[in-house]
């Protein structure tokens, strides 16, 4: 627990004044208990002590009730162990206990806030469409939709508000390390996040 940890994507947009400090005990123990049973009941059931990143996905989905939406979006990777502190590379093909409190507490957090996700993704998606609302078969693969920077000044010319195109660029690339000028449900959620919206522990 003491040895310095490389941070993922997720924990260094997401919740910052959440796992501002110790990472490990900010974390509810309810979730822990939550993630560690979850960890445990998959473990008996593959017969193992250990399991493997591939199985990340799936451990989510059958332990802890994560839809899709959310797990589309997961990299595997952030859950496996560093190669450098190890010596074969197969390890680094098993899961980090530790990185998976971290990376399922994010996950568990943003699940029991879905409805309020979905609220505000529903209606952004549709002011940009010039719609009032999205049809039920919209909203099913909502998730899978984009954000572009000419939808955020569209967003920005409806409501009325004088926002700098920077300023719009900043609100997507920020949330992904400036590797794409478009955001997806996940980076929205994580914005959401950020600001508060979402509340805290």
């Amino acid at each position: 627990m003491g040895r310095h940890r490389k941070q993922t994507h997720a924990e260094n947009v997401a919740f910052e004044s959440i796992y501002a400090k110790s990472r490990t005990s900010r974390i509810p123990q309810e979730i822990q208990d939550e993630l560690l049973d979850a960890y445990t009941k998959f473990c008996d059931r593959k017969d193992t002590e250990d399991i493997l990143i591939k199985y990340i996905p799936n451990l989510f989905k059958t332990e802890l009730n994560v839809p899709d939406k959310l797990l589309t979006f997961i990299n595997v990777q952030d859950f496996g162990m560093d190669r450098l502190e190890t010596s074969s590379s197969d390890v680094s093909q098993i899961v980090d206990f530790e990185k998976y409190l971290y990376e399922g507490a994010l996950l568990l957090r943003l699940n029991a806030q879905i409805d309020i996700i979905d609220y505000y993704w529903y209606m952004i998606l549709a002011t940009v469409n010039g719609k009032s609302e999205l049809s039920s078969a919209e909203k099913k693969t909502a998730y899978k939709q984009r954000i572009y920077l000419n939808n955020l000044k569209m967003l920005c010319q409806k409501l009325k508000q004088d926002v700098p195109t920077s300023v719009m660029l900043d609100m997507i690339t920020v949330i992904n390390d400036g590797e794409r000028a478009w955001m997806n449900y996940m980076d929205f959620a994580l914005v959401l996040g950020r600001t508060g919206i979402l509340g805290e522990w």
